[in-house]
């Protein structure tokens, strides 16, 4: 299992910096550049417990995914008790 999570994690997170970065390079606008810069940042200042509280509030039942989920028609679902999900969860 932690093989896969590490494998997943580098698939998934190596060229995404380098795609980011080719990105903001090619905005010409210095707000929007500086405040994708800044959002994209911000969870590696966060700890990791305030990091993991946050996405379990918005996961949970009343949450805002759900909630946005019966907006357009469909049902709830408790993503945090799919163990399938996971690994997704954890390395997005």
């Amino acid at each position: 299992m932690h093989l896969g999570i590490s494998i997943y994690s580098l698939v998934a997170g190596f060229p995404m910096p380098i795609i980011l970065a080719l990105a903001l390079n090619e905005i010409s606008s210095i707000r929007f550049r500086k405040t994708v810069q800044m959002v994209t940042y911000a969870p590696y200042f966060i700890s990791t417990v305030v990091m993991v509280s946050m996405i379990l509030q918005f996961l949970e039942l009343r949450g805002p995914l759900n909630e946005f989920i019966k907006l357009i028609g469909g049902k709830p679902q408790n993503f945090i008790a799919i163990p399938g999900l996971f690994k997704s969860i954890y390395v997005w």
